[in-house]
């Protein structure tokens, strides 16, 4: 009896209302690659139940254990697999685990480690997103057009990247690094160069190519002699494993020995594999692990909690928590405090600086993050070209390379003087007899000058909000007695009373997912309370709301005029072009395609637009500077101080907060009030309140 003769003998008439070919192939798969009840229920379930093959997971789970009892009918003849779950597959994957893949990878390239391939599950991760999302289009009938490998896309983008000879820690050098595209060298004959044990932040000009040198060094295209390598880019999938579980399994030592323990079925395997595990210090990789999950706000409860339950900004917490679990020698960071609450980025900071040992590489635009924890700064140049090595943190680099830069100008000013003299008395005598050769003198010696070439830096950015409206009254909002709860779900918010007045100046600091960017809904009029009322303190009243997800809303594939024309119909263009550019966007980016600007000219963007047709009296700010540089938030908060009306910000970015705003109000359990006291007596209450023993670092 074949596979197929087993599904059929099971499911009965049912069969047919799985009618997707390539889904029903995938089942027919992984009934001849399992071996237990289990593996098929974690591969299935979810399958079955959309299908209405089964109704509830105790269904699902009967269809299992039938499912192996036929398949032990089977003959023991060499079977052709009729799916495959392989990296460089490009075949259909459905409801798969990151758990069952490790497996099925392992099962398939007959690896003892099933990541040896890759520089991290993140690759892995990837595809199973990526195989999820073609087999939902596929079953909905939409056409799928395959993306092209990683190496193809590569090959057409022209992408360059190669180096010279390499030396491994404890000083690492890599010399001659070229690396862009052939029209935009990014680097050339650069010197990569830190030693173990330093945390290096690589600085430079917006889209000049630090992001790109990171992913250069984890895909291998330039080649370290460090040991095992992490990189923090992006969450972790939605995975049915367990949150502390999904640490182990993804640890480069023990990962595939804690997978076929979790797999094991018999006492004489599991205690077995338990013994393996102790002498590979699983013990102290758990304690190691429960640190990191503590630290960033994990319950007991939750680490217990499969991982397809949190929301997306606890998955991104629990790849930071995961790679420092791993305890690589390298670690390979890009933003990783963007979406991170006030604690934990403070926990971060303290673990990176007291109990992570290896060596890290990272960009970040949080300037507050950065001196907390930096020994060096690498400046990528992008006037020589090269990459620079500061010693110390970033506003130590400030510093230094304020005072190069002006000695660079000094001395290139003395050189144009002494040029200028000297051709002044060339242009003079130069076809005088008596002092010809003088003359000839000097135009040689003009041309022995070695000119100091400046370097470029991007002009300052600066914009501005539109001017105040008139107010009538000084209280612009009042909320008395608000609360809120989503539908039939549990309150979030409680008896909030706030009075916002037309010089209100003030952050709402709290953490994740407690009701900060809900309340700035609840002013801005998008949401009701549940109970009480915000009420509008003058009939003029009028407001710009940025939202967290704003430059996600942003057309793509149209200009900033024509974005902001499409919802202004019959709007002057003029009108138009003026008000963008009160945001600093140029005549030529106005008429770019909003895909292909940074992300602070979309900040910008976004800004012109909630401010159009505006002359607000009061800024509502939600996370406003994520995956803005560190140029384009000074610009934020250039433009912040000088608006004449009430902020109200929320925001992670401790510079942007202390600058701009003159309150803090927090949000806890459920209620909120003013903190009396400075943001680092604030930064000290948060530590001493933490549900984590910061002294434990």
């Amino acid at each position: 009896m074949n596979p197929r003769e087993a599904l059929n003998a099971v499911l009965g008439d049912k069969i047919e209302h799985i009618d997707d070919e390539a889904i029903l192939s995938y089942v027919i798969g992984v009934i001849e690659d399992s071996d237990t009840s289990q593996d098929l229920f974690d591969a299935l379930a979810e399958i079955f139940i959309d299908a209405d093959v089964a109704d509830t997971d105790d269904v699902a789970m009967k269809l299992c254990n039938k499912l192996i009892k036929y398949k032990s009918q089977i003959n023991n003849t060499e079977r052709k697999k009729l799916t495959s779950v392989s990296l460089n597959a490009k075949k259909l994957d459905y409801a798969i685990t990151g758990h069952n893949i490790i497996k099925d990878l392992q099962q398939e390239q007959e690896l003892d480690d099933p990541l040896k391939d890759f520089k991290s599950v993140n690759d892995l991760y990837f595809e199973l997103d990526y195989q999820r999302m073609v087999a939902k289009r596929q079953k909905r009938g939409e056409k799928v057009i395959l993306r092209k490998s990683k190496r193809e896309e590569d090959e057409d983008d022209g992408f360059i990247c190669y180096h010279g000879d390499v030396r491994g820690f404890p000083a690492l050098l890599v010399e001659d690094i070229t690396m862009g595209y052939p029209s935009n060298i990014l680097l050339e004959e650069a010197t990569l160069s830190f030693r173990e044990g330093e945390c290096t932040f690589l600085y430079g000009n917006n889209a000049k190519g630090k992001s790109t040198l990171l992913r250069a060094i984890y895909e291998g295209k330039i080649r370290l002699d460090v040991g095992t390598i992490a990189f923090i880019q992006q969450e972790i999938p939605p995975l049915h494993t367990s949150v502390i579980d999904t640490c182990l399994l993804l640890h480069p030592d023990i990962g595939s020995t804690y997978r076929r323990r979790l797999d094991a079925q018999f006492d004489e395997d599991i205690a077995d594999l338990n013994s393996r595990l102790a002498e590979m210090g699983v013990d102290q990789i758990r304690a190691r692990a429960h640190v990191c999950l503590s630290g960033f706000g994990f319950t007991a409860e939750m680490v217990t909690r499969p991982v397809k339950y949190l929301s997306g900004g606890l998955r991104m917490r629990l790849a930071i928590c995961a790679a420092l679990t791993a305890d690589p020698d390298l670690l390979l960071g890009d933003e990783v405090t963007n979406h991170l609450d006030i604690e934990s980025i403070l926990f971060l900071q303290a673990y990176l600086r007291h109990r992570f040992k290896g060596t890290m590489l990272m960009v970040s635009h949080d300037k507050e993050f950065i001196n907390a924890v930096a020994t060096q700064i690498v400046f990528l140049n992008h006037t020589t070209k090269s990459l620079v090595n500061y010693k110390g943190n970033f506003d130590a680099f400030l510093e230094i390379r304020g005072r190069q830069l002006e000695t660079q100008r000094r001395e290139r000013a003395k050189q144009d003087a002494r040029i200028a003299h000297m051709q002044t008395f060339v242009d003079r005598f130069r076809y005088k007899a008596k002092k010809a050769n003088m003359a000839q003198s000097r135009i040689k010696a003009i041309d022995k000058i070695s000119l100091i070439e400046l370097e470029t830096t991007d002009a300052s950015m600066t914009f501005n909000f539109p001017p105040v409206g008139r107010v009538q009254r000084d209280t612009l909002m009042k909320l008395e007695d608000v609360s809120f709860g989503y539908g039939d779900n549990p309150l979030i918010l409680e008896n909030i009373d706030l009075e916002i007045k037309r010089d209100s100046r003030f952050t709402i600091v709290a953490a994740n997912a407690i009701g900060k960017s809900t309340l700035l809904k609840i002013m801005a009029g998008l949401l009701k309370p549940t109970v009480g009322f915000c009420k509008v303190g003058t009939a003029n009243l009028s407001i710009a709301y940025f939202a967290q997800h704003h430059l996600e809303q942003l057309g793509a594939d149209y200009t900033p005029l024509e974005h902001i024309m499409n919802q202004f119909e019959g709007e002057d263009e003029q009108t138009v072009r003026r008000h963008l550019a009160m945001f600093g966007i140029t005549r030529e980016q106005s008429l770019q395609k909003i895909k292909t600007l940074s992300g602070g000219q979309k900040a910008r963007v976004s800004l012109a637009n909630i401010t159009f047709r505006k002359n607000p009296h009061l800024l509502l700010m939600d996370e406003l500077t994520n995956h803005l540089d560190i140029d384009t938030r000074a610009a934020v908060i250039s433009a912040l101080n000088n608006f004449q009306g009430a902020i109200i910000v929320v925001s992670h970015d401790r510079s942007l907060l202390q600058a701009t705003c003159d309150d803090i109000y927090t949000i806890e359990n459920k209620h909120m009030r003013r903190y009396e006291g400075t943001w680092e007596e604030y930064e000290d209450y948060v530590r001493h309140h933490s549900t984590f023993d910061f002294k434990n670092l």
